[in-house]
């Protein structure tokens, strides 16, 4: 197999914006990545780009948070889309914007949890909302699945009910909410978005090349859509 298609797609204008992949590219995208790890820069630049607008449409329902902007809340997002990227297995046949949805809302929900746990809270609860992080991401990637709140909980061996009494609801959509990720994939903020701001480059470990990538990607998107 050779690499034309990540070539065309790399040019491609549009890509994001008037069409998306279809099952059959992302099939083959990350085929030649499995074989070619060489390839994941342009792989990361491709899916970003053409996911870009998933991001938004989920970050936008996070909205507001009193300890965070818009723009951070969605530069979480990409983060998420970032790694989604390096996790996404494309030999278990499921679409990649289905995958991505987990790290997008793991990455948003882990943001706005840290950037809360700078209220002062009692430190055992603090303690168990670190734990409920760490167990879902290791479940998932057990799994390679999303899982629900309740078999977290299940796992911690703490009660749910107890369990969603340390999550701020009124700030953080529920964790295992379904969201309507197809017909809202076009959907797109009005709101301005600048670099990644300090404060989250600060907390998350990201490479200089992806991070240049993940603002390129949104400048790229502001020039399209005049934000």
């Amino acid at each position: 197999m050779n690499n034309d298609i990540i070539t065309e797609l790399l040019m491609c204008e549009d890509l994001g914006s008037k069409r998306l992949l279809t099952f059959d590219e992302e099939q083959a995208i990350f085929k030649l990545l499995k074989n070619d790890s060489n390839l994941r820069e342009d792989v990361q630049t491709i899916m970003i780009k053409a996911n870009i607008k998933l991001v938004y449409s989920i970050a936008k329902k996070y909205y507001p948070v009193s300890t965070l902007s818009n723009d951070d809340i969605v530069q979480l997002g990409m983060i998420g889309l970032s790694k989604a990227v390096d996790h996404f297995d494309y030999q278990k046949g499921i679409k990649f914007s289905s995958y991505a949805s987990y790290w997008i809302k793991q990455s948003i929900s882990k943001g706005i949890h840290k950037a809360l746990c700078n209220i002062e809270q009692p430190t055992n609860a603090t303690e168990l909302k670190k734990q409920f992080f760490e167990t879902e991401e290791k479940m998932v990637s057990l799994l390679k699945r999303n899982v629900s709140f309740e078999e977290v909980a299940t796992k911690m061996g703490v009660k749910a009910s107890e369990l969603r009494m340390l999550f701020d609801i009124s700030n953080v959509a529920s964790l295992d909410k379904i969201l309507d990720f197809e017909q809202g994939l076009f959907d797109f903020i009005d709101t301005k978005y600048p670099q990644i701001p300090e404060s989250i480059k600060e907390t998350k470990e990201l490479s200089e090349d992806t991070e240049k990538l993940l603002v390129s990607a949104i400048e790229e998107f502001k020039k399209t859509f005049n934000c």
